[in-house]
């Protein structure tokens, strides 16, 4: 059988024209659908993450500062930050800790980790218009508030803020009242988070109705690097450090970073201490077995009481000194049991070094007073 006939018919049934007319109509109508839906699709998501080809997913930590009880309270996880053009912004974790003293902008420093989406280009990641890069200023605005910060660090994953638990002792100057106060397990949470927990408390008398307290603190630090932060600033000696409860706040600063135990071993150091020209009421008082005691721990117990009229100097009228007994002031002379603590290069007494020379104050039931370490044993 020919293909085409003499009467120009396609394998004698269907004229070649008309064939032709068909594929061609067949033709536009494949084009058109094809560009209508074309138009209308956008790439899709393979990875399941909410990101297209054209996105790139980075998280970044940001320091927003000190901030205010009302954005405390506003910034949660989850909150979202939308741009005009492609990406967007989530927070998704959040480090708020208390600011020492008095806080510029407020008295909590916040900390947050969000995942950004942008586009990664030649010039690194650009989320909106901007090129993003550590020390940069960073605006979180979204539509309950707005906060300005600045980036600490920008990441291909981790949602969530590396937190460690760095222990501290931070040293400070109380009432009594106040240091009778503090207890181990007492916590300071911000957010519904514990952020500090004491986990060792001591306090030493410095006069009547003031403490030396030595507070170990475990603090909940952010980490970058090698470096551990708290509230913004790096743990170190000499930080200042807050705590609040319910019941009372401190402000002290780090003494010792990587225990919550003042330095050096527990012993105990016989001294003896000397009181001169004293009153014979205030030499009578004090008598052997008297200790001093602070938050139900023994600090120093006296052994021993020797009363001694005090020395007197007197000048005749003819020029000559004359070294007499006082008729009433009274010299005394102590031995004392001390709890020390001793370290590799000092004698701790009270939190501070001591040796024979210093001066140191016991606080008995009844009275406190200054003393001189004549001897140390």
């Amino acid at each position: 059988m020919k293909i085409i006939d003499e009467d120009g018919d396609l394998f004698g049934l269907v004229n070649v024209v008309d064939a032709l007319v068909v594929l061609v109509v067949l033709a536009v109508a494949i084009a058109g659908a094809t560009l209508v839906l074309g138009a209308g699709s956008e790439p899709t998501d393979s990875s399941g993450d909410g990101t297209t080809p054209n996105t790139t997913v980075k998280y970044a930590t940001l320091d927003l500062g000190n901030q205010p009880d009302e954005i405390v309270d506003g910034v949660q996880t989850g909150d979202e930050m939308d741009l005009d053009g492609p990406g967007n912004l989530t927070i998704t974790d959040i480090q708020a800790t208390p600011v020492a003293g008095d806080g510029d902008g407020g008295d909590t420093r916040m900390i947050v980790r969000t995942r950004l989406t942008g586009t990664e280009s030649g010039d690194g990641f650009i989320f909106g218009e901007n090129r993003l890069q550590l020390g940069q200023s960073f605006t979180v605005d979204t539509v309950d508030y707005s906060v300005e910060g600045s980036i600490k660090a920008i990441d291909d994953e981790g949602e969530a803020l590396q937190i460690n638990q760095t222990p501290v002792v931070v040293e400070t100057e109380l009432d009594a009242a106040t240091a009778e106060a503090i207890q181990v397990g007492d916590e300071h949470r911000v957010k519904n988070e514990t952020v500090a927990t004491i986990r060792n408390v001591t306090a030493y008398p410095i006069s009547e109705n003031t403490r030396r307290v030595l507070v170990g603190l475990e603090l909940a630090t952010s980490e970058s690097g090698d470096a551990s932060t708290y509230a913004g600033h790096e743990v170190s000696l000499g930080t200042t450090v807050a705590f609040r409860t319910s019941d009372y706040d401190l402000t002290g600063s780090i003494t010792r970073r990587g225990s919550t135990v003042e330095p050096g071993e527990q012993t105990t150091t016989t001294a003896t201490l000397k009181l001169e020209d004293i009153s014979p009421e205030f030499a009578e008082s004090l008598e052997a077995g008297q200790t001093e005691t602070e938050r139900n721990e023994t600090l120093a117990t006296i052994q021993t009481v020797d009363v001694q009229p005090a020395d007197v100097i007197l000048k005749s009228d003819d020029g000559n000194i004359y070294l007499r007994d006082h008729p009433t002031q009274k010299d005394v002379t102590l031995t004392v049991d001390l709890a020390t603590r001793q370290t590799d290069s000092t004698l701790r007494f009270h939190g501070r070094p001591i040796q024979e020379g210093d001066t140191v104050t016991l606080d008995l039931p009844d009275r406190t007073f200054d003393s001189e370490i004549t001897d140390l044993e």
